[in-house]
C-alpha cells in the first residue's frame, strides 16, 4: 500500500517537492513502472513452486519482466555479490556469440524439446522481426544466424559454436508480447525437478531474471464494477482458452486480450516515466478503471497536476487532468478530504497513424531488399503495423465521448457532462 493522500495533499507540491515524493514511495506502488526498489529478494535459489497469479497482475509481472533494472545477485567472473544491470550483465555474459561460456549454454541443454518449444511459445522471442513460437522456427534461425556470423566474422574475433549461438540470440531476443504467467507457472510446476532447475537456470544465466521474482509482483488494487462487466465471445484450441477482439479483430490469448488498453499516470514534474496502473480489454472497461483510480483513496500519485492516460496498442489516445472536483481559491490547499475529477482533453481523443504509415511503407521497401531468411518476420511485421493502423480506426472522438459519458453516469458522475455544457455555453 502506498502513503495516504494526506503526505501529498496537504500543500501543494512544487516540481522538486514531487520528484522527492517519487524517490521515496516507488518502493511501495503497486502501480509503478519504475520497479527498481520493489524487487523480491533475489537469489539462485530455484523456487519449488510457482503461484498461478491473477489475470490482472499478468501486465505488471511483464513489466517486471521486461523493464526490471536490477539483476541477480551471483557472483560472474568472480565479482562481487550484488546487483547489476542488464546491460552489465549482457555486455559480461553475452558481448558476443564467441564469448558465451558454459554457464549461459548449460541451461538450454538441459532443457528438453518439449520443454524448450512450450517455453517459446509462451515467452515469443522476437529475432529478426518474427516471433519464435516452436523449437523448430528456433533451431532455423540459429542456424541461420551461425552460418552468417562465422562467414563474415571480424578478424579478431573467434568461430562460436551453434550452442553458444543458441544462448546468445535467446539472452538479445526482444521480449515484447503480452506473456500467459499462468502458463507459465502451468509449464514449471508440472515439469519434473531437472526442468525445473533448467527453466530456472535459464531465466537466471540466459535472462537475468529470477522467476520466484518477477512472480511476486503484486496485482493492483483497482477493480471494475460488476455494472462494467462484458461478455466476449470465447474458444478453445488446443487446450487455450482465446477470446475475440471487436477492436483488433482477430482472437488473442488471455493476456494479449487483457491488455488492448493501458491506463497510466502521468507525474509531471518528475523525469519517470508513465506509471501503469490498470489494463483493460475495452475502450469502456479502460475509461471506468482510470475514473475508479482517481476516486481510491489509498492509489498513490493522485494529486493535481498529474494526468491520467489511456494507450490503446501503446499509442496514447485519451488524456485526462487531474483536477480538484470542489471550488477553492487559488492559495487554498489542497488536502486529503477534497476530491478529485477526472477533466478529459475531448478534443483531442485518438492517435496519429502517420508515424505507424511510414514504418510500414519503410518495410515494404525492406522486404523487396532483404535476403530470403528474413523476409518473413518483416512482413509479420508488416502485417502487424497493418492491422493496428486499421485497429487506430476505432479511437475516435465521437467513441471516446459515448464511453466516457456511459461510465460516468453508470459511476453516478457529471465531470464530462458539466464541462460538455460549460464549454456550449462559453464559460
Amino acid at each position: 500500500m502506498g502513503c495516504s493522500r494526506a503526505e501529498v495533499r496537504g500543500s501543494p507540491l512544487c516540481c522538486a517537492q514531487r520528484s522527492g515524493y517519487l524517490a521515496r514511495n516507488l518502493a511501495h506502488s503497486p502501480y509503478s513502472y519504475d520497479i527498481r526498489t520493489r524487487i523480491a529478494p533475489m537469489t539462485t535459489s530455484r523456487p519449488a513452486r510457482l503461484t498461478p497469479p491473477s489475470l490482472e497482475a499478468y501486465p505488471f509481472i511483464d513489466v517486471m519482466f521486461r523493464q526490471q533494472l536490477l539483476g541477480i545477485a551471483h557472483k560472474p567472473y568472480g565479482t562481487s555479490d550484488r546487483c547489476y544491470l542488464d546491460n552489465v550483465f549482457k555486455d559480461a555474459s553475452f558481448k558476443s556469440p564467441d564469448s558465451v561460456r558454459l554457464e549461459q549454454i548449460a541451461p538450454l541443454q538441459a532443457l528438453s524439446e518439449a520443454t524448450l518449444d512450450r517455453l517459446l511459445y509462451i515467452l515469443r522471442p522476437k529475432l529478426y522481426g518474427a516471433n519464435l513460437t516452436t523449437k523448430a522456427d528456433f533451431d532455423l534461425t540459429v542456424t541461420d544466424a551461425y552460418d552468417r556470423y562465422n562467414h563474415h566474422m571480424a578478424v579478431d574475433s573467434a568461430p562460436c559454436s551453434l550452442e553458444q549461438m543458441a544462448s546468445f540470440q535467446m539472452a538479445k531476443a526482444y521480449y515484447t508480447e503480452p506473456v500467459h504467467w499462468g502458463q507459465m507457472a502451468d509449464l514449471y510446476n508440472n515439469s519434473s525437478v531437472d526442468q525445473q532447475e533448467a527453466i530456472h537456470q535459464f531465466f537466471v544465466n540466459c535472462l537475468n531474471r529470477q522467476l520466484g521474482s518477477i512472480f511476486a509482483t503484486p496485482a493492483p488494487k483497482v477493480k471494475l464494477n460488476e455494472s462494467f462487466s462484458e461478455t466476449f465471445e470465447t474458444k478453445i484450441e488446443n487446450g487455450e482458452t482465446l477470446l475475440y477482439s471487436e477492436i483488433e479483430q482477430k482472437w488473442l490469448n488471455q493476456a494479449s486480450f487483457q491488455q488492448i488498453y493501458n491506463v497510466k499516470i502521468d507525474t509531471r514534474g518528475s523525469a519517470e516515466p508513465p506509471l501503469l496502473v490498470a489494463t483493460a480489454p475495452t475502450l469502456k472497461q479502460a475509461i471506468a478503471l482510470a475514473s475508479i483510480y482517481a476516486q481510491t483513496t489509498e492509489a498513490d500519485f493522485l494529486y493535481p497536476g498529474n494526468r491520467i492516460t489511456i494507450h490503446h496498442n501503446h499509442d496514447e489516445i485519451a488524456t485526462a487532468d487531474l483536477q480538484p472536483s470542489g471550488a477553492r481559491t487559488q492559495n487554498s490547499d489542497f488536502t486529503e478530504n477534497d476530491d478529485l475529477k477526472l477533466v478529459w482533453d475531448l478534443k483531442k481523443v485518438g492517435t496519429s497513424t502517420s508515424h505507424a504509415e511510414t514504418m510500414r511503407d519503410n518495410l515494404v521497401t525492406q522486404i523487396e531488399n532483404c535476403s530470403p531468411n528474413i523476409r518473413e518476420g518483416l512482413k509479420q511485421e508488416h502485417r502487424e503495423i497493418c492491422r493496428r493502423i486499421a485497429a487506430c480506426s476505432h479511437d475516435t472522438p465521437e467513441t471516446f465521448i459515448k464511453a466516457v459519458l456511459s461510465v460516468e453516469r453508470t459511476l453516478g458522475l457529471q465531470w464530462s457532462k458539466v464541462l460538455m455544457l460549460e464549454d456550449a455555453l462559453g464559460l
